[in-house]
């Protein structure tokens, strides 16, 4: 190709002859030129790779190049998460209820669901009791469950004295002489078993049978389990069942099994109180659930 020298006047330029018929004549540098190539359908074809100081990469493919990192996505609400529901197409999952897990579906759409309790036993809830004049348990007995556990951690009175048991009955804790109970508490200083019973009806229930003495020996103490079922028949009376161990007032170990009754109205029972027969009391008492199936 022939070159110009820039003057005053204005010349002809010549024909770049390199290329065919249609190329566009594209500068490469100082004095040189080179022809665009625009196919029958009108598609220009570029260098490959594309030179970075052209707008591309410089490479024949993505192997190796840093990419961006990106700051948002459009679409979607607060708490809604992204999931592909067909190649090259991308879902919002909407937001589910607190306490919710996320479950996977195989190939079909994600899902909030409920977690399944784990166990047979669901925790209520828990009063924990220091030198207080009752222990009231009433969190929550109802007819989700058949039958409850309560579990008796430590519970002591404030001086030497028996622990006793009263319940709720129709809203109300029964204070008069409608109680039935009978315990067996072998120590491991008789060679024979102690029973108490109470052949008539008292205003109580006797839960350890013997005194407790933590002013003498400090490490005396007394654990359960006790059962309550069916707290809101309104047809039945309301029995509880329980079995621990204590330290008594010989620092001597007890094993109490015991069981009781209220003899007076068959309404919903809905508490359980725990108190000594002199001083306070102090423990921590956990209320349990237990599945119906």
């Amino acid at each position: 190709m022939s070159s110009i020298t820039a003057g005053t006047s204005a010349g002809t330029a010549l024909v770049h002859t390199a290329d065919t018929t249609g190329a566009f004549v594209v500068k490469t540098g100082a004095g040189s030129t080179t022809g665009l190539t625009v196919d029958a359908s009108q598609i220009t074809t570029l260098a490959n790779p594309l030179p970075v100081a052209s707008g591309g990469t410089g490479a024949t493919s993505l192997s190796g190049i840093t990419t961006g990192t990106a700051t948002n996505l459009a679409g979607g609400s607060n708490g809604t998460i992204p999931y592909q529901s067909a190649a090259g197409t991308t879902q919002m999952l909407a937001v589910g209820t607190s306490g919710q897990l996320l479950q996977t579906n195989g190939a079909g759409a994600p899902s909030w669901v409920t977690p399944a309790a784990a166990g047979s036993w669901i925790f209520l809830s828990t009063v924990t009791a220091s030198a207080s004049a009752t222990a009231d348990i009433e969190t929550t007995f109802n007819s989700t469950y058949d039958a409850y556990a309560l579990v008796i951690t430590d519970m002591v009175p404030s001086v030497s004295a028996n622990i006793r048991a009263r319940l709720k009955i129709n809203g109300t804790y029964q204070t008069g002489s409608t109680y039935k109970f009978f315990l067996q508490f072998p120590s491991s200083d008789a060679a024979t078993y102690i029973t108490d019973v109470s052949g008539t009806t008292q205003a109580y229930i006797s839960v350890t049978g013997c005194n407790i003495n933590i002013a003498s020996y400090p490490a005396s103490t007394s654990n359960f389990v006790m059962y309550i079922h069916n707290p809101a028949s309104t047809t039945k009376h309301k029995g509880i069942y329980w079995s621990g161990v204590a330290v008594n007032n010989s620092n001597n170990i007890v094993q109490i099994v015991g069981s009781a009754a209220n003899q007076s109205g068959t309404q919903a029972l809905t508490g359980v109180r725990f108190y000594a027969d002199s001083g306070n009391i102090s423990g921590t008492f956990r209320l349990y659930g237990i599945k119906n199936s």
